[in-house]
């Protein structure tokens, strides 16, 4: 079922808004630890993280190469 758009569109002007395009998806990260586990892992400041702000952040390996590009948010 479709959300209402006039809702949506509501709620994207007065907050933020994102979708997801072929081929992306979106991971759910929980936990009291989440945010300690992340912060080894990617390239932004994982704790600074809101609902309100999301972060332009990468994973890459040991090395330095580029595994993954993505936004960081807190729901």
């Amino acid at each position: 079922m479709l959300n209402d758009p006039v809702v949506d569109y509501r709620k994207a002007k007065e907050r933020a808004a994102g979708c997801l395009l072929p081929g992306m998806l979106a991971l759910k990260i929980t936990g009291p630890d989440r945010k300690d586990f992340l912060q080894g892992q990617i390239s932004c400041d994982a704790k600074s993280a809101t609902s309100e702000r999301a972060l332009p952040s990468c994973l890459v390996t040991p090395k330095g190469r580029l595994r993954a590009h993505f936004e960081l948010f807190e729901r």
